[in-house]
């Protein structure tokens, strides 16, 4: 849950960052470095309030050969069908997220033609959505490794890009709100 919103606050700001700092970021640079320093010594306060753990297995070196040892993890996962199938499901829905947002920008400023701060909260909302997926998926499984609701988030995916292919159709005719519509979307 923290990584997916860590994704949803750094698309956000992110944009925002860049939107503050036109053009190309060289405007008013110190807002960037400021808030970059600023959330990296939030971290740093943040770390220092995870409790002290003892290693499960103090005698264990940490892998030098990071090939082999991923691969030796890899071998691990496939002993087990079920968690295999939710590591290549989840695999699956970050790659589709990450496409979406690569996308979302062009088709806001070639299509829709609206302004970079209104890209910024479609791919806010974008990122809202994986999120809830996410929570709505674990809320689902129940503890478990369900990979039956899969096709649950795949027809979700499917039926939103459809529409959006319809709402920028709309667009091109003069029907339609473009952010707005969209927005909705996400």
């Amino acid at each position: 849950m923290a990584s997916v919103m860590a994704a949803v606050v750094g698309s956000v700001l992110g944009n925002t960052l860049f939107v503050w700092t036109a053009p190309l970021g060289k405007t008013r640079w110190w807002i960037s470095a400021s808030t970059l320093i600023g959330i990296a010594l939030l971290g740093w306060v943040a770390s220092l309030m995870i409790p002290k753990r003892e290693a499960a297995n103090p005698a264990r070196r940490p892998p030098t050969h990071v090939v082999r040892q991923t691969l030796n993890d890899l071998r691990s996962l496939k002993t087990d069908r079920h968690l295999l199938a939710a590591a290549a499901a989840t695999a699956f829905f970050w790659f589709l997220a990450a496409l979406a947002q690569v996308n979302v920008y062009l088709l806001g400023t070639t299509i829709l033609h609206i302004s970079q701060e209104e890209v910024g909260a479609l791919l806010g909302m974008l990122a809202l959505g994986v999120a809830i997926g996410s929570v709505l998926a674990g809320l689902w499984s129940d503890g478990i490794v369900e990979t039956g609701i899969s096709p649950i988030g795949a027809a979700g995916i499917l039926v939103t890009s459809v529409m959006m292919f319809v709402v920028t159709e709309a667009v091109d005719a003069g029907r339609a709100t473009p952010f707005w519509s969209a927005f909705g979307l996400f």
